[in-house]
């Protein structure tokens, strides 16, 4: 043998080496090793670490949580998007038809009636207010 290593003549096996504490996984071989020691006399830092190993559970699940929410949203804006390239493209075929056409006239000639009746109302001096109730004077 060398002079660096010792002959061991069996027994209990050496305590594991202190590792900093740094997440659950951490907390645990230090709960651990704190209940392996010989002698009585640590509730309190065994409280104290299983404390710090619930807050560090609660703490992966918050994180969990947040990159599950952050997938969810990704993939609602992504179907959100699907779902307005769909539309566009019916509507554009939609538009192409004789039928699509017609439509599309009557919405024209509509729109062209209402901005003839604003024009009016807006030279008479008279608007009608966001609410729909009374008017503006000018």
């Amino acid at each position: 043998m060398t002079e660096t290593t010792t002959k061991r003549r069996g027994g209990r096996p050496p305590l594991p080496e202190h590792i900093p504490v740094i997440d659950s996984a951490t907390c645990r071989i230090a709960w651990t090793r704190e209940t392996m020691r010989p002698g009585g006399g640590r509730e309190r830092q065994l409280r104290d670490l299983a404390r710090l190993h619930k807050a560090f559970l609660v703490g992966e699940a918050q994180a969990m949580e947040q990159r599950r929410v952050v997938a969810l949203e990704g993939t609602a804006k992504s179907k959100a998007e699907l779902v307005a390239i769909k539309r566009q493209e019916y509507l554009r075929r939609f538009a192409t038809t004789e039928l699509g056409a017609r439509s599309l006239l009557q919405q024209v000639a509509k729109l062209q009636e209402r901005i003839k009746e604003l024009e009016a109302q807006l030279n008479s001096g008279t608007l009608p207010t966001p609410e729909g109730s009374g008017v503006y004077e000018s």
